[in-house]
């Protein structure tokens, strides 16, 4: 099968490599769509997965072959590629911990992921696609689990103002998630202005240019010197 391998900082190479076979308590999967996470992009930059790994951890895709004892999918189910839980003594011990989104051990080139054409994975972590939702949608499952997880955290109520920092991928997520949440104004500060074009266009009710205005009080300013109810900090960065 084709895959885009990582091979060395920036240098991703499309090549054959073998076609993973499931085990007896597995499923192979055919992808169909696999996003690129902001993850995938700090490894291709700054060098933080080791040479043939194969990236892609947003994907979805159909069962193509299953093990013998397999018994929760069958050939043709559609699938997200990761999401599922583990059984009861195979999680990985960093599950266990309360930081688990802190991580030490990086990334492995044991497995292939989302950027081939085939993948296999234990039983328990693909997620069955339901019939309303497509393949490419679904490829976008995890990042928008996260803003969903982050909005029903925050306590977030109808009617609701709302300030984003940051109009990233997960930003632009939360900025629609907000609004399906009842979010009657959600304002989005962002330096890019190719950004803040799309935040205005997925239906954000103001937008600030953080290198030209004072956040902060352009938020407040713009919630009737109120503040906003809830801010989703979406950027990662020092200054916000």
């Amino acid at each position: 099968m084709q895959a885009a391998v990582y091979k060395s900082k920036q240098n991703l190479v499309v090549e054959e490599i073998p076609t993973p076979e499931p085990k007896s308590d597995e499923v192979q999967i055919k992808i169909s769509h696999s996003a690129i996470c902001g993850t995938d992009v700090h490894v291709y930059l700054y060098d933080i997965a080791p040479p043939n790994t194969v990236l892609g951890h947003e994907f979805t895709g159909e069962i193509s072959k299953i093990g013998s004892e397999v018994t929760t999918f069958k050939v043709g189910d559609r699938v997200i590629g990761m999401g599922g839980n583990p059984p009861p003594g195979q999680e990985a011990p960093l599950r266990r911990q309360e930081q688990y989104n802190y991580r030490l051990e990086g990334i492995t080139n044991s497995r292939t992921r989302g950027y081939a054409e085939y993948t296999v994975l234990k039983e328990w972590e693909p997620l069955k696609l339901p019939d309303n939702v497509s393949n490419l949608e679904g490829a976008l499952a995890e990042p928008c689990a996260i803003v969903t997880r982050a909005v029903r955290l925050s306590n977030q109520k109808l009617g609701d103002t709302v300030a984003i920092l940051g109009a990233g991928p997960i930003g632009l997520l939360c900025l629609q998630t907000a609004k399906a949440a009842g979010a009657t104004k959600v304002i989005v500060s962002e330096p890019s202005q190719a950004r803040r074009d799309i935040a205005l266009a997925l239906g954000a009710d103001a937008v600030v240019d953080p290198t030209t205005q004072d956040p902060v009080k352009s938020i407040i300013e713009l919630t009737d010197n109120n503040g906003p109810h809830v801010v989703y900090e979406c950027a990662a960065a020092k200054p916000t």
